[in-house]
């Protein structure tokens, strides 16, 4: 038996610091040695959380060093160090915490308390790390006001005394971290400052706030309480603030004699000393004589008349010498002559002229009290009635031109041109602006209708302005419309209807509205000839038909015409008939050899088209055709029989009997002169019938009816 023996390698792995509390900026290191290792060691780190490691590595054959040149947050971790001796490896792990707290705290809001009122003290620690084990701590010497955890940032809410002022608090922050021996601390004390502000001054108005113009009136500020460095007395005009009096005492007062309306308004006392200040304010109303002024006409805006008589009156109530004053625009002078008696002012703008028009203000002055009125005046001319003008007669169905003219207008945007016919409205135009008066013209494009005749056209013109008397002047001039026209309205109507059956009476009727009447012609075309049939110097024309036959069938016009043109109208008319005068042709003869063909054409006249049907009596066979053609192949004995052609419409059908024979096929011989001409009799048949329906067919197409072919010339 053989036996082995192993060595197993045995060595150690140290890893320091296991559990490391490193701060924020500082330069650390781990280190991982091996002890008894007889062989190079091969060293490895990695990180046992999902991050980097942030850091370098050193070795040896006995040591690794994992160096971080400053200690960031993000080297919080856990790590391993993995040695390899030989082929056998182990690891150890260590943990890595972080903190900062690099700055005292900072306090704020002790430097302006107010006496007595609540205020919010704060205590502020920066670039602190982890956060959530912070402690702050408020403290008044020894004993604790307030504490907080879990937060940088703490308040301390007082009401502070006069006690409190020049009084020491602190803020004291600790940070509580395990492996942290001992707990860093940091505090910050400042002392606290107390603002003790004055008392609310009361301001006072004698004889009262509201006064009559004229009278006295003193205003009065006083203050009590801490030491006061200074009472101001003001007015607030508009927001903006006008010292009237001050003192360096607790009393100031002023004196307005005699007082006006303008000293109305806002007065204000303010107190103040190096704590801050306070203020009382009143409202002084200094009331004026009750003057009120009223214009004639009582109204903002008035109209008038070029070249009429314009009296403005301006009245003054409340007031026992009123002073008038009479101004334009811009307080430009009024050289229109005014008279003024006692409470009346009259201002007389005669005769009007375009240059009057402006807004003129009437202004009444009673002591301080001023007032006014202001009456814009507008200047119109609209001296005549509008005037049409038009070349002649109207035509019916053609576009006339027509204009209106409205001498001396003003102002021409004010202006509306209206053309009516009746109460419809034709077309509107507005005036153009102009600074003078002008004639204004609107023209018309206007196509009158045969319904017309007689109305009347009328051009309205208004003038819209404010301030009219009216809402408006409304002068108009009219026209009479005296129409002709080329015929219209044509037509051509077919009693009972287009299509008849034969036999029925039928009337033909041609109507036109054309004015002045003109001639009416009724007529037929026949193969593109034009065959009258009645005429009439009239608006109507008719033809009756007592019995209509199929050859009345075609395409009616009836032509409408006078001086002033033509106008057509046209109608198809179609006799329905059934089936008659039926006749079947056989090709190349009733008489054939077995294994022949024989064509079948059956001719029949009739409106609308037939159907045809050939049936074999003595073995009933039937076909079917829609056109009457029927084609019967390889013949033999079976064929061999009586038939009949049964052609039918809507209207009716009719019938032909003849008889087909098939015999036994004979040979071949040569031809002889007989049997020759029996083919060419039947070769002429054929071709004579194809060119008969041909014709047919275009005759019916010319006449514009559809009725099937007449009887061909080889009957059965």
């Amino acid at each position: 038996m053989l036996s082995f023996s192993f060595k197993v390698q045995s060595f150690d792995v140290e890893l320091t610091p296991k559990n490391a509390m490193w701060r924020v900026g500082d330069k650390q290191q781990l280190t991982c040695k091996v002890k008894k290792c007889s062989e190079p060691v091969i060293f490895s780190w990695k990180s046992l959380e999902d991050k980097p490691l942030y850091a370098s590595m050193t070795s040896t054959s006995e040591e690794s060093v994992l160096l971080v040149e400053k200690v960031t947050e993000h080297n919080e971790n856990r790590v391993q160090c993995l040695a390899k001796c030989g082929s056998v490896s182990k690891q150890r792990s260590a943990s890595i915490k972080v903190y900062s707290f690099p700055n005292n705290p900072v306090i704020s809001g002790h430097d302006d308390m107010v006496l007595g009122v609540e205020s919010t003290l704060t205590c502020e620690v920066s670039d602190v790390y982890p956060v959530e084990e912070i402690g702050i701590e408020w403290l008044a010497g020894d004993n604790i006001l307030s504490s907080s955890d879990g937060s940088a940032v703490s308040t301390l809410s007082l009401t502070p005394t006069t006690e409190l002022d020049g009084d020491k608090i602190t803020c004291r922050v600790t940070l509580h971290l395990n492996g942290l021996q001992p707990d860093e601390t940091r505090e910050t004390t400042v002392t606290m400052s107390v603002l003790a502000p004055l008392l609310k001054p009361s301001i006072d108005v004698s004889p009262k706030t509201e006064i009559e113009e004229g009278e006295s009136l003193t205003i009065s500020c006083h203050t009590d309480g801490v030491k006061v460095d200074r009472v101001v007395l003001r007015r607030v005009v508009e927001g903006e603030e006008m010292e009237l009096q001050s003192n360096d005492d607790t009393d100031t007062s002023v004196t307005i004699h005699p007082a006006q309306m303008n000293h109305t308004g806002l007065y204000e006392c303010e107190a103040s000393n190096q704590y801050g200040s306070q203020k009382a304010s009143v409202n002084i109303t200094v009331r004026g004589y009750p003057l009120e002024v009223e214009l004639i006409p009582n109204q903002s805006l008035i109209s008038a008349e070029k070249g009429s008589s314009l009296v403005l009156s301006c009245q003054a109530s409340g007031c026992p010498q009123p002073e008038f004053f009479w101004k334009s625009l811009l307080d430009m002078p009024v050289h229109s002559r005014s008279e003024t008696q006692g409470f009346l002012s009259q201002l007389y703008l005669s005769p009007l002229r375009l240059e009057d028009e402006r807004a003129y203000t009437c202004e009444v002055k009673c002591g301080s009290v001023l007032k006014s009125k202001v009456i814009d005046v507008q200047v119109f001319s609209f001296p005549q009635n509008p005037v049409i003008e038009h070349s002649g007669p109207f035509l019916a169905g053609h576009e006339n031109l027509m204009k209106c003219s409205v001498p001396d207008a003003f102002p021409g945007s004010n202006f509306q041109i209206q053309w009516m016919a009746g109460e419809r409205e034709l077309s509107s135009d507005i005036g153009s602006f102009s600074s003078e008066p002008q004639n204004l013209t609107s023209t018309l494009r206007y196509t009158p209708e045969p319904e017309d005749q007689g109305k009347d056209i009328t051009c309205r013109v208004t003038l819209a302005m404010r301030g009219l008397p009216e809402t408006q002047i409304d002068k108009s001039a009219s026209t009479v419309v005296m129409l002709q026209s080329a015929p219209k309205n044509t037509f051509i109507a077919v009693d009972p209807e287009n299509e008849v059956k034969e036999g029925e009476p039928v009337t033909i009727s041609c109507h036109t509205d054309g004015v002045p009447v003109g001639r009416v012609v009724l007529r037929r075309m026949v193969e593109d000839q034009e065959m009258e049939l009645q005429s009439s110097d009239s608006a109507h024309s008719s033809i009756t038909i007592p019995s209509a036959q199929m050859n009345h069938s075609g395409l009616y016009e009836c032509v409408a015409s006078n001086e002033h043109g033509t106008q057509k109208a046209r109608v198809n008319v179609t006799v329905r008939a059934p089936p008659r005068n039926t006749t079947v042709e056989v090709l190349p003869s009733v008489e054939v050899q077995e294994g022949q063909n024989i064509t079948i054409f059956c001719h029949s006249v009739c409106f609308p088209p037939p159907a045809t049907l050939l049936r074999n009596l003595d073995n009933n066979m039937e076909l079917h055709s829609p056109d009457g053609t029927f084609h019967l192949i390889n013949l033999t004995s079976n064929h061999t029989g009586l038939y009949v052609v049964n052609v039918s419409n809507d209207l009716g059908f009719d019938t032909v009997n003849f008889t087909i024979r098939v015999t036994k096929a004979r040979s071949a011989s040569p031809p002889t002169w007989e049997n020759v001409g029996i083919l060419s009799l039947g070769l002429g048949t054929a071709v004579v019938s194809i060119a008969g329906v041909l014709e047919h067919l275009r005759r019916a197409r010319k006449k514009g009816s559809y009725e099937l072919t007449k009887c061909m010339p080889s009957k059965v």
